[in-house]
């Protein structure tokens, strides 16, 4: 049996230094808000990006200069979030907060086609896509949920009952109902786009808990609250309309704050802890039936 042993490691990282303070002035964000999430201070970036960056600051038009870049060849090195259900389309959809724009990649062209959301400064956020193909996402610079034409790329924007709210993430049920996280009043909804009806219940932990990532698993709504320590992982049954809370473990971590959750193919729940670097696997145990 053949041996191997590790002769000796090594690690890079670019000599560019970005603060927090840094990134405040190229988009809408403080020292004090990524911190308080994240417990990140800086990072580091090569030489070009960090370049982007500084003229992206600079830049009076923000959306006109990131419309640039893409026209330019440069759409690589935009910071994208994408929905993992895109693979199974022929087109991908991208959403892009800081530009306020909604894209489309077509793979088999590589064109890219860019259209501006109706609301100003509405940052599209948590994209995903329906049972129809149809993408849907929530505004989180603004109290709207909204829908795109996959074809024409129409933007359908839908206004949650209150003003306040600011909608974080989306999950989506087999009826395509929109279930939202409300991060700026802790509350948990669920919208219609058939009927425009929206109901909302008040998160557990209160108007600060900031519910943040969240998903459907097995018809039960899983989310948390990443305002508190430790996040509590949160369930509720839409047909008991109840809640219940985990603490969710961060080791010695005191931030461990939680931004995506997916529901897996065996019927878990997988959460994505971006302050401890890790995976956790919640498993549910169903109880058996009474007799």
């Amino acid at each position: 049996m053949r041996k191997a042993k590790i002769l000796t490691t090594g690690m890079y990282v670019p000599d560019c230094v970005v603060t927090n303070d840094i990134l405040a002035q190229a988009m809408d964000t403080s020292d004090e808000w990524i911190t308080q999430r994240t417990g990140i201070k800086e990072r580091r970036m090569i030489p070009d990006t960090y370049k982007m960056l500084q003229q992206l600051a600079r830049a009076p038009d923000k959306e006109a200069y990131l419309r640039t870049l893409y026209d330019t060849g440069m759409d690589g090195k935009i910071d994208a979030e994408m929905s993992t259900a895109d693979l199974a389309l022929a087109a991908t959809q991208v959403a892009l907060q800081q530009a306020n724009m909604i894209g489309r990649l077509d793979p088999k062209t590589g064109e890219v086609k860019l259209v501006t959301a109706p609301t100003p400064k509405s940052r599209p956020y948590g994209l995903l896509i329906n049972s129809k193909g149809v993408p849907v996402y929530c505004a989180f610079g603004t109290n709207k949920l909204a829908t795109v034409d996959p074809k024409t790329m129409a933007i359908t924007e839908y206004a949650l009952p209150n003003a306040e709210s600011r909608p974080r993430r989306i999950a989506l049920t087999e009826d395509d109902a929109i279930w939202y996280a409300d991060y700026s009043r802790g509350y948990l909804g669920r919208f219609d786009p058939k009927t425009g009806e929206a109901k909302e219940w008040p998160s557990p932990s209160g108007p600060k808990s900031h519910p943040y990532a969240i998903a459907v698993v097995d018809g039960m709504v899983w989310y948390n609250e990443s305002g508190m320590r430790p996040d509590p992982l949160v369930r509720f049954d839409p047909k008991t309309e109840t809640f219940q809370s985990w603490a969710i473990p961060s080791g010695n971590i005191y931030a461990g704050i939680i931004r995506h959750m997916r529901g897996a193919r065996d019927g878990s729940l997988l959460i994505h802890q971006s302050s401890t670097n890790r995976i956790i696997q919640v498993t549910v145990t169903r109880r058996a039936a009474s007799r």
